[in-house]
């Protein structure tokens, strides 16, 4: 319950003064425990639940204030699993092994064919479409047309034979 919460029953609303029969945990103050002797005689109280923490935080803590053991232990119950649902999120499951991609087994097939048009503009030229392995076979991605990068050239897309099986070495663009 927020502290707000609290300040507005401890005002005047929602304080009954009665034991609750559908929980028999839960002991209400009665009128007679507030005017003999229990804490501030004559001030609204909040619920028997909410009391210790109000009072605490008013610095008039005392030991006779009635608490709900039930709620108590249901509300440590939810802090203890809360606790324990934000530390589980938090733990860090090693990577897989090995590192980098498995080898493919099966050779890829040869380079498609492609119909090279005009370039688009001057500068650009003609980067060639490869074999990709993706779900278990391979498939073509079309070639196409890029700028050139000052300082840069294209290295193509390639497939390299070796450890076992192929390994894709994507296209990439390499300083001079």
């Amino acid at each position: 319950m927020s502290f707000g919460r609290m300040a507005r029953r401890a005002a005047g609303g929602g304080c009954r003064d009665k034991i609750d029969p559908a929980r028999p945990n839960l002991r209400r103050a009665t009128a007679a425990h507030r005017t003999a002797g229990g804490v501030n005689p004559g001030k609204a109280r909040l619920p028997a639940s909410s009391r210790g923490a109000a009072a605490a935080l008013n610095g008039e803590y005392s030991p006779d204030i009635p608490v709900d053991t039930a709620k108590s232990s249901h509300l440590l119950r939810a802090a203890a699993l809360a606790l324990a649902a934000v530390l589980a999120a938090c733990v860090v499951v090693p990577a897989d092994p090995h590192y980098g991609p498995a080898p493919v087994m099966v050779a890829p097939p040869p380079p498609q064919g492609e119909v090279i048009g005009v370039a688009p503009a001057p500068g650009y030229f003609w980067i060639g479409g490869y074999w990709n392995w993706a779900g278990g076979a391979y498939a073509w991605h079309p070639g196409h047309w890029e700028a050139h990068r000052a300082g840069y050239y294209w290295v193509p897309h390639q497939w390299v034979h070796g450890g076992g099986g192929w390994y894709a070495r994507p296209g990439h663009w390499q300083p001079h």
